[in-house]
């Protein structure tokens, strides 16, 4: 069963089976639209609770990394793992429940061939992230991923494919872990910088877009509280109980949002992080 679950992380990222489609066929499944809060994303849980988080009816997710300006924008992004499934109706893949249940994923467990210490960073299941290589665009650059599952990966020795790479000098990241974001993970943050060839303009965090003060407002009957707040903002969790996706909240208080907006020379920039039903976009751009 280890060999089973093994291959299918390892090796399912890079193609779209015919279970793959028949998984994205049914009812239950849905990117995250909530015309109520204003939200849309591409994000979502198949039926089983497990391994897709594809886009339907479309079965991909466009990563867009946009520089529509003259400076150089360089962000590191964050992942972590995506799909709430503390539902009794819905399989529990990643343990930390049940260590009777050989099938699931032991991310808890130092002797497994799945122990994932950096997603298990708060000691719990949700709200830990992990970091792919930076990427610099040029002035007026912009580049696509394709994601026929969750997130768009690298591998060591395989062609150079458009995706995020995990692999670089200096990273702790397990490849159990790199394979769990791929399938069932979604982009929660980025650090940026943003220079004028070597001169620093500006740095910060943007999280990924969600609606401001939705806990202050109170949870439409649709989402619902993880329980517990991330590891590096410190921000309460939430999750839509139909796509399953989880996302951190943007409040009165929090540090960090969606966008950064800065001044050089005279212009105004925006570094952000917005979503759609099949797209997630990474810009800096000018704004008025």
């Amino acid at each position: 069963m280890k060999k089973i679950l093994l291959f299918g992380l390892a090796f399912l990222l890079f193609s779209c089976s015919q279970d793959d489609k028949e998984i994205q066929s049914t009812p239950l499944e849905t990117q995250t639209i909530d015309p109520s809060i204003g939200y849309n994303s591409p994000y979502y849980a198949d039926s089983s609770g497990y391994m897709d988080m594809g886009v339907t009816p479309n079965g991909y997710i466009n990563y867009k990394l946009i520089n529509s300006t003259n400076l150089f924008f360089t962000f590191t992004p964050y992942f972590g793992y995506g799909t709430f499934d503390f539902d009794p109706n819905i399989p529990e893949i990643l343990w930390p429940n049940s260590p009777s249940n050989s099938s699931n994923i032991k991310i808890f467990d130092p002797s497994s061939i799945y122990y994932s210490p950096n997603l298990i960073t708060n000691g719990k299941k949700f709200g830990n992230f992990i970091p792919a290589e930076a990427i610099t665009l040029n002035p007026n650059q912009q580049q696509t991923f394709i994601a026929y599952n969750a997130v768009p990966l690298q591998y060591p020795g395989m062609p150079t494919i458009n995706g995020f790479n995990f692999n670089y000098t200096g990273s702790t990241v397990r490849s159990a872990e790199r394979d769990i974001v791929g399938k069932m993970g979604k982009l929660f943050f980025i650090k940026f910088d943003v220079k004028n060839k070597t001169i620093p303009v500006a740095n910060s965090t943007v999280k990924m877009n969600f609606p401001h003060n939705l806990l202050q407002n109170g949870l439409p009957n649709n989402w619902a509280n993880v329980g517990y707040v991330d590891s590096f903002f410190g921000e309460r969790l939430v999750y839509n109980k139909n796509s399953r996706e989880i996302c951190i909240t943007i409040e009165p208080n929090s540090q960090y949002t969606d966008t950064h907006r800065f001044t050089y020379q005279g212009r105004n920039y925006e570094v952000g992080i917005l979503t759609n039903s099949t797209d997630v976009v990474i810009y800096l751009k000018q704004v008025p």
